[in-house]
């Protein structure tokens, strides 16, 4: 599993109207799961961890949309994202958000190249 920074400048608070707070369909390999995510154009950001990135972290990472912070529809946007997940955590390359990026290193959760820490237990 690896990691690399995003260049998102909109902030993940909740309060912040740039991105909308919302929730969005995430499917992989055809289950799927609700999740809240911040609206970017062209983006999410998941503000959940996702049970399809199992056992490692997701929340904070950037996943491609086809919705704009400008759609005010109450349907969930569905994004498939089994191609984005790989197929092993060998292959699997997430793009996080400046602030997740942060608060995974701060927490030791990967070190700051973005290469996965396995917890030691």
């Amino acid at each position: 599993m690896k990691y690399v920074k995003g260049t998102q400048t909109y902030s993940l608070d909740l309060d912040n109207k740039t991105a909308p707070t919302t929730k969005a369909n995430i499917i992989c390999d055809g289950e799927v799961e609700g999740i809240w995510i911040k609206q970017g154009d062209g983006e999410v950001v998941l503000l959940n961890h996702a049970l399809a990135f199992y056992p490692f972290p997701s929340w904070g990472t950037i996943i491609p949309s086809t919705r704009d912070t400008k759609d005010k529809s109450d349907k969930r946007e569905r994004i498939d994202i089994t191609a984005l997940r790989g197929y092993s955590p060998a292959d699997t390359v997430l793009t996080l958000h400046p602030e997740a990026w942060d608060q995974y290193i701060e927490q030791g959760t990967m070190d700051a190249e973005g290469n996965f820490i396995i917890p030691k237990e």
